[in-house]
């Protein structure tokens, strides 16, 4: 099973990845760009190791242009 999230910002996506791993998730994907999706689309992954779920967190920039955490937009 596969089950994804939006966030607001990049920022809660570096977030969220780094709580769902210390909560015991497994990393199947760090955060970051994932430019073969789409322009602008930023993705995180974890996996429950006792259900088997694969959680998405996904962050898209609004104008499809592909930021770096701590950039500015402006």
């Amino acid at each position: 099973m596969h089950v994804a999230f939006t966030v607001n910002s990049i920022e809660q996506l570096y977030e969220w990845h780094a709580a769902a791993v210390r909560a015991g998730g497994e990393d199947n994907g760090k955060p970051g760009p994932r430019e073969e999706y789409h322009a602008g689309y930023h993705g995180a992954f974890v996996r429950d190791p006792v259900l088997g779920v694969n959680f998405e967190v996904v962050y898209r920039e609004p104008n499809g242009k592909s930021i770096r955490l701590g950039e500015s937009t402006e």
